[in-house]
């Protein structure tokens, strides 16, 4: 997980219905896993503007805490900050289960890339599936 920058491609809630705040075309959110900070690997989400996040584990079974941490609180626009109020809500303080794809069809943002989708089901019933889409840099 912590190799890649990934972004959402899909978010819908428990009765399997689009989250319009998290589906906007032209505002992306992206999630960066494992980078340090105090001695904890810590994850940030954002939608290009402020971010979100907190340290968070994830266990044998492929379940993934997430803490509390600090937000950037900066005007963005109504719909930029819908999208990440929605991640906040969703991600920070949660529990989810996570499973991992790898496609056989090409990466559409970095043909040197191999293509995975990373499946998140948060225990308040939404789905949020996550595409690679950027080598980060160690």
């Amino acid at each position: 997980m912590g190799h890649y920058r990934w972004r959402l491609v899909s978010a819908t809630d428990s009765d399997n219905q689009i989250i319009t705040e998290l589906s906007r075309p032209g505002f992306p959110v992206v999630a960066n896993f494992g980078y340090r900070f105090n001695d904890e690997y810590h994850v940030g989400f954002s939608s290009d503007c402020n971010g979100v996040g907190g340290p968070y584990t994830l266990t044998p079974d492929h379940i993934l805490l997430i803490g509390s941490g600090p937000q950037t609180m900066m005007g963005c626009g109504p719909k930029r900050e819908a999208a990440e109020d929605k991640i906040r809500a969703l991600e920070q303080s949660s529990r989810s289960q996570l499973t991992l794809t790898q496609l056989a069809n090409g990466n559409v943002d970095d043909s040197s890339l191999p293509y995975y989708l990373l499946i998140q089901k948060m225990a308040t019933g939404e789905t949020l599936i996550w595409k690679n889409s950027a080598l980060i840099d160690k």
